[in-house]
């Protein structure tokens, strides 16, 4: 008897990069994910997914979070590619 493979679950694509440097900056900074949420007025369940590389962050919540890390902004940008490196300093 066949019996065909049932096809596996595809997990949504990782977006990594940012998120992996956010929750090493927050680590560095001693920071807990609860801490970070309550000071940059994110959740904690939507950090979670930017670390996970789950969820992209836009412009606003980089911010918000590049504030709480004491980060400029603009670097948690090129981190996410939402920034070219080749556009700043002009």
């Amino acid at each position: 008897d066949y019996t065909p493979a049932m096809p596996s679950k595809k997990s949504p694509p990782r977006m990594s990069g940012v998120g992996d440097y956010i929750r090493g900056q927050r680590e560095l900074a001693n920071i807990s994910l609860r801490k970070m949420a309550e000071q940059s007025g994110i959740s904690a369940s939507v950090l979670q997914e930017i670390e996970a590389g789950l969820r992209n962050p836009s412009s606003t919540i980089l911010g918000s979070i590049a504030r709480v890390l004491r980060l400029s902004a603009e670097t948690l940008q090129l981190q996410a590619g939402v920034l070219d490196p080749r556009d700043v300093g002009e």
